[in-house]
């Protein structure tokens, strides 16, 4: 694909469609990471390809590995509760891709922690209009309209600036608080906060091995690390205990080496 300056309409089209728009736009991708604390980064991620390849994979990854839900264990089975309502997260997500500056080379960044996900790109908004505007209703105005226009047709985006109400609509509806816009000189942040969590005594019914369990169906691969995390920084060992009491039951197994296998389920 040949890219001529100034030719717009090819340029959204590399974006879209090109197997690595890499390739003629630095930082065209979706960084993502997870947080202890602002300085501290436990885990991170790249998703690249085309706008919709980053889109599939940036939610992927937010959903099986960056956040989890809550386990309730009833007399009907297994509930799960999602600490965000994806339609929210996958709007914000949306958002920060047809919105942005690409002409920058600046990544969009999701900065993910125990109770937050912060989705920062370096769109910016029409002149005159401010933070508050935002939170009414707007016309739609996207920074690159190329890119918006594609995402219409596609049934990703309404193209009417309706957007931002739908995200506080699901966020309440899922019992969030109210997510928060920051718009700064140099990009928007997003932050959209993770429903609270149950009642303590709620809580310690869960039982760590269903959790265990859960976290493989999701994530055979993962390490008795990354385990430890999702479920609230149990030490390595302390995993390595449950994983083998499963084992003992016969409830997993492990396909493989200790590095490179994976973990089955055995329903």
């Amino acid at each position: 694909m040949r890219l001529l300056k100034g030719d717009y309409l090819n340029r959204a089209a590399a974006l879209l469609f090109h197997p690595d728009p890499q390739r003629y736009f630095t930082g065209a991708a979706v960084k993502i990471g997870f947080f202890k604390t602002d300085s501290d980064l436990r885990f991170h991620d790249v998703a690249e390809g085309d706008l919709f390849t980053q889109l599939d994979r940036t939610l992927d990854l937010l959903h099986t590995k960056y956040t989890h839900a809550a386990i309730d264990i009833t007399g009907k089975g297994r509930e799960e509760t999602t600490p965000l309502p994806e339609p929210a997260l996958r709007e914000a997500v949306v958002n920060a891709n047809a919105h942005r500056d690409y002409s920058t080379g600046n990544p969009i960044q999701i900065r993910v922690y125990a109770d937050k996900i912060m989705i920062w790109n370096d769109g910016r908004l029409p002149e005159n209009r401010a933070a508050k505007d935002l939170l009414r209703k707007h016309a739609s105005i996207p920074f690159y309209p190329d890119v918006a226009r594609v995402f219409f047709l596609a049934g990703k985006i309404e193209a009417w600036g309706s957007g931002i109400e739908r995200i506080f609509h699901a966020c309440a509806q899922h019992g969030c608080p109210e997510p928060h816009f920051d718009v700064q000189s140099i990009g928007l942040m997003t932050t959209l906060h993770f429903r609270p969590a149950r009642e303590t005594t709620q809580k310690t019914t869960q039982k760590t091995d269903e959790r265990i369990l859960h976290i493989l169906r999701k994530m055979p691969t993962a390490s008795r690390r990354e385990i430890g995390w999702q479920l609230g920084d149990i030490s390595p060992d302390g995993v390595k205990y449950h994983l083998d009491k499963l084992k003992v039951a016969s409830r997993i197994r492990r396909v493989g080496p200790a590095k490179g296998g994976h973990w089955e389920v055995l329903e």
